[in-house]
This record gives structure tokens, sequence and C-alpha cells, in this order.
């Protein structure tokens, strides 16, 4: 039960330092990143009871200071009057160090990552309740979410685009600029032609689903939502009918989580 992972993440992190959130993201991250291709196959209903979970679980989570706060707290406890010194020139430094400057901005990306879930799950719900995809995200509200979510790495929400098979979902990413939902080469990787259309943010998949017919194929990122949803069979139809998985699905990374997504940012499910 990957929901029951994600809830296990948050659990895990709860009230301890910055270790013990990376552990926790770590954990829900594993939810999060299967969650989307269950989702293909879940009713209206069950997409519901899937956003509520991700919506406690949201509301339950501390900001990443709280985490930041305890490191400091025990730095100075466990090293003394140089604990305590350093945490004195790391407040007063522009430069906090690798760990605080990394760890709010992987908060951040786990965040959004669950954002573009909770919103693909909606839409879903939408479409198999109502027949189409909405024409924006504020549509889904608030019959299917609270509020429209908003872009973590953006002033707005997410960027969200009908398409001839299905939809455009993604996160602009930690650069701030929208890519229109194409993966971008991050400085240590090593491209060759054509990985602009295979590459999916986080990570690179060979075969989509699993199934061997979507191998070099750009499919739905599922750790940063975001890729072209393409437009699928009924509910009952066979699970294993390839309709159900896009082969031409473009990959963002605005969301790289979002402008890409492993390594890049724009976008999630």
């Amino acid at each position: 039960d990957y929901l029951t992972i994600v809830r296990l993440g948050a659990t895990t992190e709860r009230g301890g330092m910055m270790i013990d959130s990376l552990v926790g993201m770590a954990i829900r991250g594993v939810g999060l990143t299967y969650l989307p291709d269950i989702s293909l196959h879940l009713s209206a209903e069950q997409c519901r009871d899937a956003i509520r979970v991700l919506r406690q679980v949201r509301a339950s989570l501390e900001p990443p200071e709280d985490f930041m706060r305890r490191d400091r707290i025990w730095s100075q406890y466990a090293f003394g009057w140089q604990g305590h010194l350093t945490v004195i020139l790391d407040m007063l430094s522009d430069d906090p160090g690798w760990a605080f400057d990394a760890f709010p901005n992987a908060h951040q990306r786990n965040h959004t990552q669950l954002l573009l879930l909770m919103s693909d799950l909606a839409l879903r719900a939408h479409r198999l309740e109502r027949g189409a995809n909405p024409e924006t995200l504020a549509a889904l509200v608030p019959e299917y979410l609270p509020e429209v979510p908003v872009d973590p790495y953006g002033d707005g929400t997410f960027v969200y685009r009908l398409t001839d098979d299905g939809y455009l979902l993604y996160s602009i990413g930690p650069d701030g600029i929208d890519d229109d939902g194409k993966p971008r080469q991050q400085p240590w990787e090593l491209w060759h032609d054509g990985d602009d259309l295979n590459t999916s943010g986080w990570m690179r998949a060979t075969a989509s689903s699993g199934q061997a017919a979507q191998a070099g194929k750009v499919g739905w990122s599922g750790e940063l939502g975001y890729g072209v949803r393409a437009a699928e069979a009924g509910q009952s139809a066979d699970l294993t009918d390839d309709t159900s998985v896009t082969e031409d699905a473009a990959v963002t990374e605005d969301a790289a989580v979002t402008d890409g997504a492993a390594d890049h940012e724009d976008g999630d499910l």
C-alpha cells in the first residue's frame, strides 16, 4: 500500500532532526513515485480517498526550519562551546553550508511532488465522473480539491494544459523558468542526440510502467508529475491494455521534480 508508505514517511520524520527528515522524505518518495502508475486504475472514489490521505499527510508535515532549528540545538549540546560558536557563525554567514542549503530544497521538491500527485488524482476523478478533463485546475475546486494548488517554485499554480491525447501538468521547477514541460540537460549529465525525448526528470526509465512496448518512449514522470497523460480506456478495460499508457508523452523539466524531475523539476503526480 503506497499510501501507507507515504504516511510512514511523514510519521518517521515528525519531531526529529534533519537526518530523520531526510529518511522520512526518502520513504515518502517511494510511495509518491509509484502511486502515479497505480492511479491509472483507480476509481473516482478511490482517487478521492487517496487525496484525503495525502491532504492529511501534507497537514502533518513540519517546515524545514523546524528540523534545522533542532539540529542547531543538538549541535550546541553535543559539541559544547565549539558547537555553539559554529551555530552562531552559521547563522551570521551568507553561506550556511551545503546541508543547510540543500535541505530546504529537498523539502520543497518533495512538497511539489505531493501537490502534483494530489492534482493528478483530482484530474482523474473529474474525468471519470464528468467524462472529460477540466479546462483549468480551478475547476477542481471545491469538488475535488479544497484550493487551487500553488506551484512551490513559482508565483502561481502549476502549469496545466489540455492536449490532443490528454493533458500536460508540471511545475516550473527550481530555476523558475517554464520550459514548456521539456527536460533540460543538467551540468553533470552527458546527453546524446535524442536524449531530450527520452529523459524523464528524476529517472531515466527504459520501459514506462514496465511495458516493453514503451521502451524509448517518454512517459509520465511520477516524481514530478509532469508529462502527457494519454487518453485512458474505460475502467472495465483490460489493465494490461497499452492504451492506458501514453507512448508519446512529453516529460517536463520544469518540475524536476519539475523542470525535469530526478534532476529536473518541471512536474509530478
